[in-house]
């Protein structure tokens, strides 16, 4: 059985930032997992409740108050390590094309983020091959880096909207305690913006508080 004890007490040196929306060569890959691996533990109290709103993709979200936004630049420095992990595992250069929306945390090591890009058909291909081809570039960064971990892709919804996922499970050295884990959900709204959302968490307090923020994602834009 897996063991969750002792999640929040594990220190975890090696860190990805968040990629969204790269370019391998001429060819968009959609955007790709937010991969922080940082834990740290959690534990919070009632709070009053924020409202964020995207006009062009039609999203609103609620958040706690209490959490933080993530400071632009030390987030752009968290990308770069993305952008450099993903180019040595693929052997490829990378270029971003993508904004970022809503970045919170509920400390520096469990995180929600959210992004969009354009999509256009006609020159980055059928969607659920993008798709595909982020999240096989998320797995052979791990397996570069030498990470003991597995994943699993499904579909989940949200708003009655289904979402591709993928999480990612990162073991210790035994594989029977779990260090940290990272949930990725994405989709296309209104066959133009590729949208993505992701937790990273240390406990299952955590992923449900950054689950919380998930659900309450609501969508005016229904296709």
């Amino acid at each position: 059985m897996t063991n969750y004890e002792g999640m929040e007490k594990t220190q975890i040196v090696w860190s990805t930032g968040i990629l969204t929306n790269p370019l391998v060569g001429n060819k968009k890959m959609s955007r790709l997992l937010a991969l922080l691996l940082f834990v740290i533990p959690a534990g919070y109290a009632a709070d009053s409740v924020n409202v964020y709103t995207n006009t062009q993709i039609g999203w609103q979200v609620s958040y706690p108050a209490h959490l933080s936004k993530i400071d632009e630049k030390k987030y752009a420095a968290m990308e770069q390590k993305g952008k450099e992990a993903v180019e040595g595992a693929t052997n490829s250069q990378l270029i971003e094309d993508h904004k970022n929306l809503l970045l919170l945390e509920i400390d520096k090591r469990n995180i929600f983020t959210s992004s969009v890009s354009k999509y256009d058909p006609a020159l980055d291909g059928p969607y659920d091959q993008l798709q595909n081809e982020m999240f096989q570039s998320v797995v052979r960064a791990y397996q570069h880096r030498g990470l003991n971990f597995s994943h699993e892709l499904g579909e989940f919804e949200i708003d009655g909207l289904p979402f591709a996922t993928m999480t990612i499970t990162i073991y210790g050295p035994d594989k029977k305690q779990i260090l940290l884990m990272q949930e990725y959900y994405d989709r296309l709204l209104g066959g133009k913006d590729a949208f993505s959302m992701s937790i990273t968490y240390n406990s299952r307090a955590n992923q449900a508080a950054l689950r919380n923020i998930l659900d309450s994602s609501k969508f005016s834009i229904r296709n």
